[in-house]
């Protein structure tokens, strides 16, 4: 059984190293097919002279940074392997994982599974998750108005993160499957040149009738670049255009109801109540301050947001029919 190990990079060289490093350090049962899909970095000759050193087995070069989804499904149609274990290119594979991960996606129940994942210094990452809502995405962006403990519940914070379990999604900066998934789903989706295609992914795999699991004895740090992302307002744009297509093409917003009731229809092993996570008493209220303050955010410059940024806002809530002024006025309803 070959396993490709498809590795995403852009101006990454440093963690492209230690990342290649981790991998052929690993003592795996199977010896993995290394790919490392280049979206356009600067340094093309020491990405070239690190993968060389390393043994990558093949290097995709694109002359441009054509995004994430878009990247990864160029890595996975160039593999050989008949599993897939895709890795952002900050992360570092610790002993054991990938034989983990490839144990638990051979099962043909599981669609996608991803590991545990760490900082550096060890302190947990919460990675697995529930699916996402327009609320708790705006939290995101002011975690201050919080007062429900939606983002603590959709991140699974209270829940024991060393025992396996099926969950809503894990996140892309890992994940594991076979490669009959992967051409059942037609890959990633691409909405835009980042963002949401990891947790589209996983929700396809169980509209398709198969679990996405968690595999906690799989360990591997994750040197999240979320600092840099913050910086980039071609990013962020990005991925705002992201969530609106991902919320829009599933057809939920505010509440994940309706979306559990059409996944446990059709998937048996999803065993979530509709109404179960719904979001607490008081909800509308919350949303329309979060809405105002999120209009009124500035950057690190002082400036206050475009209004395309704001326009972007409007749209994602208009996904439940509601736009931000009709929110403030407590006009919102549930999907």
């Amino acid at each position: 059984m070959l396993v490709s190990v498809v590795i995403l990079n852009y101006n990454s060289e440093a963690f492209l190293e230690r990342c290649l490093k981790s991998i052929r350090q690993c003592r795996t049962q199977h010896v993995p097919e290394i790919l490392v899909i280049d979206n356009g970095s600067r340094q093309v000759r020491t990405m070239r002279r690190i993968c060389a050193e390393l043994g990558v087995d093949r290097v995709v070069e694109n002359s441009t940074n054509i995004g994430v989804a878009a990247a990864r499904n160029q890595g996975v149609r160039k593999s050989a392997g008949d599993l897939i274990c895709t890795l952002d290119v900050d992360t570092i594979v610790t002993a054991g994982a990938l034989d983990e991960l490839t144990r638990v996606a051979h099962d043909p129940a599981v669609g996608v599974c991803g590991p545990q994942l760490r900082f550096p210094d060890g302190a947990l990452q919460f990675t697995c998750r529930q699916f996402p809502t327009i609320y708790t995405k705006l939290l995101r962006l002011r975690p201050g108005y919080d007062v429900f403990g939606a983002l603590e519940v959709e991140e699974m914070r209270a829940t024991n993160h060393s025992v396996g379990m099926q969950v809503d999604w894990v996140i892309g900066a890992c994940q594991c499957y076979s490669r009959a998934v992967f051409e059942e789903l037609g890959g990633y989706t691409v909405f835009s040149r980042f963002g949401s295609e990891d947790v589209d992914f996983c929700l396809r795999t169980w509209l398709s009738g198969r679990r996405v699991q968690y595999v906690p004895s799989a360990v591997i740090l994750h040197d999240e670049q979320r600092a840099a992302r913050g910086k980039n307002r071609s990013l962020t744009a990005s991925h705002l255009v992201s969530l609106m297509k991902f919320f829009t093409t599933h057809g939920y917003g505010l509440s994940r109801r309706r979306l559990y009731r059409r996944i446990a229809e059709r998937n048996p092993y999803f065993a979530r109540t509709p109404g179960e996570y719904s979001i607490a008493p008081g909800w509308e209220s919350s949303l329309a301050n979060l809405a105002s303050a999120t209009a009124e955010q500035h950057d690190e410059g002082g400036q206050p947001h475009t209004e395309g940024d704001a326009t972007g806002l409007d749209r994602i809530l208009r996904v439940c029919g509601k736009g931000r002024s009709e929110v403030s006025r407590g006009g919102a309803t549930r999907p």
